[in-house]
């Protein structure tokens, strides 16, 4: 679960449902799929819009020291971005995404810090294939126990590439994470 405030810190924009199913391969890789629904206000509408988009990724970690952690991942994402709620409507994106991140887990703590970088290369546009966004950002989790944890993260958005010009969002987000 996952909400996130985009235009101000007084309005709820955006609320994620995101179930995610993930297996650890051999030797630091690991692959993952998830389906997000997005619940959105959108300014000026009453009513919620709904969307929801399916991602399946391929991640590597490596150990770099004791307490740090580097980190790619490469996903598809195939789903809402920008047109439609149906999940397989032929104007729906295409998106490669690879991010590079690291963590650092704060000695004897349950906190863990990260920063990371992650450009969306926009497989499907009408005009060919470019990178069409990348994004920025840096966070903090604490871990409750083994299966729950809570993280607070920022995120600074820039589409270089957009039907209506660039476009920049700083993203604020809170996550509620449970594990089975």
């Amino acid at each position: 679960v996952q909400y996130r405030f985009e235009d101000n810190l007084q309005s709820f924009d955006q609320f994620f449902l995101e179930p995610s199913f993930a297996y650890d391969l051999k030797k630091g890789w690991s692959l993952k799929a998830e389906h997000r629904v997005r619940f959105s206000r959108q300014q000026g509408y009453s009513r919620p819009e709904y969307s929801q988009r399916t991602t399946v990724s391929l991640g590597y970690e490596v150990d770099v020291m004791t307490d740090f952690e580097l980190s790619v991942r490469n996903a598809l994402q195939y789903g809402y971005d920008r047109f439609d709620s149906e999940l397989f409507h032929y104007r729906n994106d295409l998106i490669n995404r690879t991010k590079v991140k690291t963590d650092y887990k704060v000695f004897g703590t349950a906190i863990e810090l990260s920063v990371g970088l992650e450009a969306f290369y926009h497989l499907n546009q009408e005009d060919g294939a470019i990178i069409d966004k990348w994004r920025a950002g840096f966070g903090m989790e604490y871990e409750f126990s083994r299966k729950v944890a809570v993280s607070f993260d920022y995120l600074f958005d820039k589409e270089t590439y957009w039907e209506r010009g660039e476009g920049n969002s700083q993203i604020f987000a809170v996550k509620f994470s449970y594990k089975l």
